[in-house]
């Protein structure tokens, strides 16, 4: 589906409705016709993320192929078909998988990404006292703003080192769980070199040579125990 709408304000008002409408009753008829496949897909995702098996995937680029597009010749009133290099979203190539963390801890200070976050459906945990964990840390090497706004933002692009290190953390520090079904959302937003993420979107500020206020909470699974 192509609405095809941006900066044309009400020029073929119409016809994106009509796009627009056509397309959601189609989802929702599926979604009706075939609501146990549905329902047993979405539950299977949840439970498979839940576990907590699956690799993060940090940051990927579109597999480029050749494709055969249909086209209406308005000149010949007729339907033609040419073939285009395409980057496909629906086949995603990772160029940055890490480890799945137990958590990501934030600093009490970053409270509107964790605003965020909540507004997403997220459970998020509040230390009631210092912590000491053995954390992932990044820290970024490269850096470019971009000097265009998308989306009212300038949006931050970089790449980081990781590193493991033994680390204090005071009362009121934010947990974010990955043992929720919403917790590809999070490493979503909280991978730092994620394309939709919360470093790009500066809703979490980064910059080069210094430590990002996110943490991978690695460990034994009976951290998150003790939290409950």
């Amino acid at each position: 589906m192509e609405i095809r709408g941006i900066s044309l304000n009400r020029n073929s008002f119409e016809r994106r409705v009509d796009i627009t409408q056509t397309t959601a009753f189609s989802f929702l008829q599926t979604s009706y016709n075939e609501y146990e496949r549905v329902l047993k897909g979405v539950n299977e995702a949840i439970a498979s993320t839940i576990a907590m098996k699956q690799k993060v995937v940090a940051d990927s680029r579109r597999k480029v192929e050749t494709k055969s597009i249909k086209f209406i010749d308005i000149g010949e009133n007729e339907a033609v078909e040419n073939e285009f290099e395409v980057a496909s979203a629906k086949e995603m190539i990772p160029l940055i998988v890490r480890e799945r963390p137990l958590a990501y801890v934030l600093p009490p200070d970053q409270t509107t990404a964790i605003n965020n976050l909540i507004m997403l459906g997220f459970t998020i945990d509040t230390l009631q006292s210092e912590q000491t964990w053995m954390v992932e840390s990044y820290t970024v090497e490269e850096q470019l703003i971009q000097g265009a706004q998308y989306q009212g933002y300038y949006p931050n692009e970089v790449s980081t080192k990781i590193t493991t290190e033994e680390k204090s953390f005071k009362e009121g520090t934010f947990i974010v769980r990955l043992d929720q079904k919403n917790a590809n959302l999070a490493t979503t937003a909280l991978e730092p070199e994620n394309d939709n993420g919360f470093v790009r979107f500066r809703v979490i500020e980064a910059s080069k040579g210094e430590e990002i206020p996110i943490y991978r909470l690695i460990g034994s699974e009976e951290i998150l125990k003790n939290l409950q």
